[in-house]
Parts: structure tokens; sequence; C-alpha cells
């Protein structure tokens, strides 16, 4: 799979990293994914859409007051009534972080937390349904969220978006699985190996070469906190931008 055009509701849609240096930021990324920007304006907050060729892969946009404390990325799941999706999960034991509110003609977005603390955002589509270019080089391939309550994230997720969250062997880690036998995302069980880490999602992009793009990101002025190494799923490396953004590169073994 390259390209999509629709998004299937409770599903990762779009990304989007806040940062603390949009030109640098842009560099950073435009030369490790192949990517390209497009500064939506002052009433937008100068956020940027990020494309390769003329597909969405994602956004980049300033840090501001209230938001994150530091520069990372963040996961949007798909819904289709914003609205009602907070009511959900708030009822489920979430919290609303950001109540909706309408992104120009783009669609209706909101900020919530799991009961686990980790915060998400959800997209109700307008103009715009989410990431384009998926599951291959320079796109998003993969999304989870890393948490010290797995189980109880993995049923609330269960929940909320009506996917089966299925336990992998050996591990304290969770696949949600739509009816069609597809995976859409994780649930990570964080240990005291993490330290003080808040609970967070992480997105994983698409590289041809994951060895190579570590030593790009490097050269770049990033950092490679662990990895390349091997997996059922491809080769991975989780990687930070010159800002301290987190994110993951994986050289995918198959499309997933």
């Amino acid at each position: 799979m390259a390209i999509v055009t629709s998004a299937v509701s409770g599903t990762p849609c779009w990304v989007d990293l806040a940062t603390t240096d949009l030109p640098a930021a842009a560099a950073f990324y435009g030369s490790l994914l192949g990517w390209s920007f497009e500064d939506q304006g002052e009433a937008f907050g100068h956020y940027h859409m990020a494309r390769l060729g003329e597909h969405l892969t994602g956004g980049m946009g300033p840090l501001f007051p209230g938001g994150a404390p530091r520069p990372c990325w963040s996961v949007y799941l798909a819904t289709e009534d914003a609205d009602a999706a907070v009511r959900t999960v708030e009822a489920l034991g979430g919290r609303v972080l950001q109540p909706p509110m309408d992104v120009g003609p783009h669609g209706r977005m909101a900020i919530v937390a799991d009961p686990g603390g980790a915060s998400v955002g959800l997209w109700q589509a307008g103009a715009v349904f989410g990431v384009e270019h998926r599951d291959a080089p320079g796109g998003l391939s993969w999304a989870e969220v890393n948490t010290r309550q797995g189980e109880a994230v993995s049923r609330f997720f269960e929940a909320f978006t009506g996917l089966d969250p299925r336990k992998i062997d050996g591990m304290d880690y969770w696949a949600l699985h739509s009816a069609d036998d597809r995976a859409h995302f994780g649930v990570l069980q964080m240990t005291e190996q993490w330290g003080e880490l808040p609970p967070h999602w992480m997105p994983y992009f698409a590289v041809a070469d994951a060895d190579a793009a570590t030593v790009q990101v490097q050269a770049l002025g990033g950092a490679v906190h662990h990895g390349p190494f091997d997996s059922p799923y491809g080769r991975i490396a989780v990687c930070a931008d010159p800002q301290g953004a987190a994110f993951t590169l994986i050289q995918l073994t198959t499309p997933s």
C-alpha cells in the first residue's frame, strides 16, 4: 500500500509535530523522508502541511502555551463525530485535554488522554481526511501508545474504537485488529527501564534502508536511541530529531 483515500474510524489517520524550530524541523524531515512543506499562514499559526510528492504525509507546527511541554509527535485517530467521541472518552475513564474545535475547512479536532495518561488526537475529516501516503518509504507505517497500564489501556481502546486487542505471545504488547484481521495500532507496556518518561504515542515512518537512514539521522543532527534491530515486521530504529522529538523508523519486511 502507498496511497490511501480514506481513513477507518478509530484508527490512526494523522500525525503532526510540535516543535521549537519549524525551519530546522522542516529541513531535517525534508532531507530524511523526502517531504516538502506548505505553510498554512498566520490564520493557522503557521502550521505546515507535509507532502511526499502531491500526497499528504502529516504536519508540523510551533509549540504553543498550554500545549505539549516539549517537542513531540502526536497521533490522531479518525472519528465520524468529534463531539460524540469526547463524550465517549470521558464515559470510559479518559480525559478531554482540548475540546472539539474546527480547523478551518480541513476538519474538526480534539485532544484527549486515555486512562493511562497518554494524549491522542481525534480527527473528524472535512476537506482533509488524513495521511495519504502510507506503508511505503517516506510515509506513516504504524503507531503505538507506550503506557504503564497496558492491559487497561488496550481495553479502553477496545471499547472506544471497537477494535479487538490481541496480545502478542511473549510480549506485553497488544495489537488492535479490525474484523478483516488487519492490525491498526499497538499498545506497549512500559517497564521500569523507561525511567520517568511519561506515557506517549510513537509514530513509525517507513524507510527503504533503516541502517542508511540512521546514519543520515545523525548526520542531520538527530540522535539514534535504539537500533537498528530486526523484528518480525522489519528493521527498526528509535530516533529523535535535533529538537528532541522522538519517532521510529522501520524498513518494512512486507507492507503491513
